[in-house]
């Protein structure tokens, strides 16, 4: 009897479904797990996702796996032992696992779980009774999410639904940022009950971005898709000269006060050569064809302003980027204060933008730390991750390789 195998039903797509590949013979059995997972993650030999530092929930998807596969190799033992271990028995016993018509429906068990609250069955994590005005929100949460969608399943909460529900909640329903944080905070509760409970949700939920940071950690990086369209989306020349030092400041991952100072001298051989204004560290940064191409547009004299006029300007020129209208849900700490409120991405992008998708950018591609620590100019690593920033645009997942 063969092992239990996963493979990915789509392994040249950022993200794929795991399927369950199991040989009999010459009979295959293939099912779908329902878990999609970032095929950057995934480790074919072992059929699991990759052991690394992610925002992604790894090891929760891991234990469904080991879970899977424990269950299927149980039931093929079962059905051995009775001489009746074939493609079509075993597919049979695995649909008590997956069969969409024996999947306890999100709505019903939502409907279940307040039902279950209001009659005391259920309990807090302090083993008392839910008040009755807790109940009233919990409810309050059910019905918003009813009435965006009504045929909302557990497959379907995945990024995309954080996104298009923010979205609706923001633009549509006119909710204040407090109130929507409350609705995703409640939501993730249930869903960790739910997690906890044996049910089908698609971890995707974990990596909503609801929590809390501090004011100055607020800057994004922007995600391949947006760096395109900030790249070719047609501005005015005001415009353009600033998007031109923007981009300047994505290719080379230098701070603003560098890259706004750069010596027209600088660039020999294709490479650039500067001393960081900050830390008076040399750094060497290779010169992209794009980057090439702003020196060769300036004479090598690029345009130069102050910081706070440029992070006033480059929001103006972001704002032209239909991918940077989308709505970011804020909370963070100001002065000691708890603030929550929503903003399009274009309103977040700055001169600390540039640097951190340098990083960013290089860093998904697998370029190893240590050598794009050495064009940043970082001491530590523990300082590099710091400009490490998950895009909120399809998630696209961070990760440290190792096995």
């Amino acid at each position: 009897m063969s092992k239990n195998i996963f493979k990915l039903k789509t392994p040249t797509r950022p993200e794929s479904l795991v399927l369950i590949n199991y040989n009999i013979g010459l009979s295959r059995v293939v099912l779908s797990t329902r878990i999609n997972v970032p095929t950057k993650l995934w480790n074919v030999k072992k059929s699991r996702l990759k052991i690394v530092v992610s925002a992604f929930p790894i090891a929760e998807v891991n234990a469904r796996l080991d879970y899977i596969d424990d269950f299927v190799n149980t039931e093929a033992m079962k059905l051995k032992l009775q001489n009746r271990l074939n493609k079509s028995f075993l597919r049979e016993a695995l649909e008590v696992l997956f069969d969409e018509k024996n999947k306890v429906d999100l709505l019903a068990w939502l409907d279940g779980y307040i039902e279950a609250i209001k009659a005391g069955k259920r309990l807090t994590a302090k083993k008392r009774v839910f008040e009755a005005g807790s109940i009233k929100t919990f409810v309050s949460t059910v019905l918003i999410l009813k009435e965006y969608d009504k045929k909302l399943n557990w497959d379907g909460l995945n990024f995309a639904f954080y996104e298009e529900w923010l979205n609706w909640l923001t633009l549509v329903k006119k909710y204040s940022p407090s109130n929507i944080v409350r609705h995703f905070m409640r939501l993730k509760g249930l869903l960790n009950i739910a997690v906890d409970e044996g049910l089908p949700v698609n971890v995707a939920y974990k990596k909503w971005n609801i929590g809390t940071e501090k004011a100055s950690e607020l800057s994004i990086a922007l995600t391949v898709e947006e760096l395109a369209e900030l790249e070719t989306v047609e501005l005015n020349e005001h415009h353009d000269r600033i998007r031109d030092l923007f981009l300047v400041g994505c290719y080379t991952g230098m701070r603003f006060s560098d890259y706004n100072t750069i010596d027209p001298n600088a660039v020999q051989d294709g490479y650039l050569t500067a001393i960081q204004i900050k830390t008076k560290g040399k750094v060497v940064i290779p010169v992209s064809v794009k980057l090439a191409q702003i020196f060769a547009k300036y004479n090598g004299n690029l345009p130069t302003l102050s910081n706070q006029k440029f992070n006033k300007q480059i929001k103006k020129a972001a704002a032209n980027c239909k991918l940077l209208e989308k709505v970011e849900l804020l909370a963070y700490t100001k002065g000691g204060k708890h603030i929550e409120e929503t903003k399009p991405r274009h309103e977040l992008v700055s001169s600390h933008t540039a640097r951190r998708t340098f990083a960013t950018l290089a860093y998904e591609r697998g370029t190893p730390v240590q050598y794009i620590m050495a064009i940043t100019g970082h001491k530590t690593e523990k300082s590099f991750m710091a400009y490490i920033k998950t895009s909120k645009e399809k998630q696209a997942e961070i990760f440290r390789r190792y096995e």
